[in-house]
């Protein structure tokens, strides 16, 4: 029997030129699961969501302005029962404020940390880790477009930084798999993109 991987996918609610709300979840990232043979399940802004939760065997929580409720829900989901997460840019920073689920994020303003439509910004340094892990490198060039950062905490591990000393990827003690990315690899087409979500789909 084959076993097919569900993905959860959490979207960002956005309101089109006519001001109707719609749900969003980046194209470039269904394509790049779509390619690794996955179910992609679509998980809505609903107040019950236990439904999609419990389909999924691992979820990605994307970019935005900043993280939802459902967010939240899908983050303590994964948590309580040591389901693999990536989170990415937003969904990196709800990982680094799960102690308390408030905003600890700071301004770093608009300089090279917001370069949109450029697949490669700046350098990161990466520490002995899961990316390291991943990809058996200690430098690698990313894309970015956040205008806030995350402090540092003692309840995660810092896997790596930007030359000036912004958080760049971490991940959660004791899980097998809670993991965040301050850059858009799903807009990355590079071998080192391709292998942070093998790694993701592969470990559930």
């Amino acid at each position: 029997m084959i076993f097919i991987k569900n993905i959860g996918i959490t979207t960002r609610i956005l309101t089109n030129d006519i001001g109707i709300q719609i749900e969003k979840i980046p194209h470039s990232l269904v394509n790049k699961l779509e390619k690794l043979g996955v179910n992609i399940i679509i998980i809505p802004s609903v107040k019950n969501i236990d439904f999609y939760i419990k389909l999924c065997d691992g979820f990605i929580i994307p970019g935005g302005e900043t993280w939802s409720l459902v967010d939240v829900e899908v983050l303590k989901h994964a948590m309580k029962y040591d389901k693999p997460l990536l989170g990415i840019c937003a969904g990196m920073q709800l990982l680094a404020n799960v102690d308390s689920f408030l905003d600890h994020t700071i301004k770093v303003g608009n300089n090279n940390h917001y370069v949109p439509n450029r697949e490669y910004v700046h350098e990161i340094t990466i520490y002995d880790g899961i990316l390291k892990d991943i990809l058996k490198k200690k430098k690698i060039f990313v894309n970015s477009r956040h205008h806030d950062t995350i402090i540092s905490k003692d309840f995660f591990k810092v896997e790596a930084m930007s030359d000036d000393g912004i958080i760049e990827a971490i991940s959660l003690n004791r899980y097998k798999f809670i993991f965040g990315v301050q850059w858009h690899p799903e807009d990355m087409n590079d071998e080192d993109q391709v292998k942070i979500f093998n790694y993701f789909v592969n470990i559930i």
